[in-house]
């Protein structure tokens, strides 16, 4: 039969061995900033002590608990960027699609998903984090950057994800495009198509912000299907010299982009013939006319949510020691730039 010492701890075991009050234990075990790092690191070791471990279902309920208590029973989260604020809330940036599907996924979740923008007059990171300590925001989502940056953050107290792959060094979970896969399939849908000569153009910023997945992918398609690939090139700033003498050296009959600036200078400096298509590997509603593949942002900013509200549930704040990546598949959008698939 058990006997007394064979029972589960509980908070006030730890408590009462530590001398201090059981919420004071409850918040120490939640990472909650009010209670010093010292005392957090005396309950967590005696806690481990006496064997004591979180109920996730149990912790999942209080901290919905919690969230009801707030006014409007919503719980925020920052959703950090580097854009002017009314991009964010209003604009056709990634980053806005991004900001809008995380807002949808947070409100039936009894979340409010509210813009911070990093590079507003004045902000620092240690600003940033006092001001979301001081409201009790403890989920962070950091979007789609203009360029790779650290977001350096006082992340003990916070549970973060990262959209994308400019937050750099990849500290934090992250939620992103399959760019392998995409340029992948839309390789094979080529084929289909009847294209023979298939090429890859890329701004050098592009070519980095999709970490050379899209140039990997390409060189292992052609591996695969032992075909010698043309030569891709990578556009530094607004070569358009470079772009037209690799149009006339290459002559792809379908050139794939990053983005649609490289389509955009082909048809405005007319280097390319007639005869010549275009995909957009990053679509863009503005662009229409781009055949291509969306990067559905909006589902990355609702994936954004799901994994920020899990971590708080389970009272995970503080850095990943081994971050993971979660892959969003993209959408093909059929456009007139493909004329072979409108044939």
């Amino acid at each position: 039969m058990s006997g007394p010492a064979d029972r589960t701890p509980s908070l006030q075991d730890i408590a009462d061995k530590l001398g201090v009050t059981k919420a004071t234990v409850s918040m120490a075990l939640r990472n909650h900033p009010r209670i010093s790092l010292k005392t957090r690191e005396a309950v967590k070791q005696t806690a481990a002590e006496l064997g004591y471990r979180i109920n996730p279902l149990v912790a999942a309920c209080m901290t919905q608990m919690r969230t009801r208590r707030e006014p409007g029973g919503e719980t925020t989260l920052a959703f950090l960027h580097d854009h002017r604020q009314e991009d964010i809330v209003r604009g056709s940036l990634p980053a806005s699609y991004a900001f809008r599907g995380a807002v949808e996924r947070g409100q039936p979740l009894g979340y409010r998903v509210e813009p911070f923008a990093i590079n507003s007059p004045g902000m620092t990171h240690r600003r940033l984090s006092d001001i979301l300590t001081h409201r009790g925001i403890r989920g962070v989502i950091v979007s789609l950057l203009q360029e790779s940056k650290v977001v350096d953050l006082a992340w003990d107290h916070f549970a973060g994800v990262s959209i994308g792959y400019t937050l750099h060094p990849a500290v934090l979970d992250r939620i992103c495009h399959d760019h392998f896969t995409a340029c992948l399939s839309t390789l094979e849908r080529l084929t289909r198509l009847g294209y023979g000569r298939i090429g890859l153009a890329l701004r050098g910023i592009d070519h980095r912000r999709s970490v050379h997945f899209w140039a990997a992918a390409y060189l292992s398609f052609f591996r695969e299907n032992h075909k010698r690939p043309l030569p891709i090139l990578i556009v530094e700033g607004e070569d358009r010299a470079a772009l037209a003498r690799w149009l006339r050296e290459a002559r792809p009959d379908v050139v794939l982009s990053g983005n649609s600036f490289i389509p955009g200078w082909a048809r405005e400096d007319q280097l390319a013939d007639a005869e010549t298509d275009f995909v957009n590997l990053s679509w863009e509603p503005g662009h229409a006319e781009l055949a291509g593949v969306s990067h559905t942002f909006s589902e990355m900013g609702a994936g954004a949510v799901e994994s920020v509200t899990a971590a708080l549930q389970l009272n995970q704040t503080g850095l990943p020691l081994k971050p993971k990546t979660t892959l969003i598949p993209g959408e093909w959008i059929d456009g007139p730039s493909l004329r072979h698939a409108c044939d």
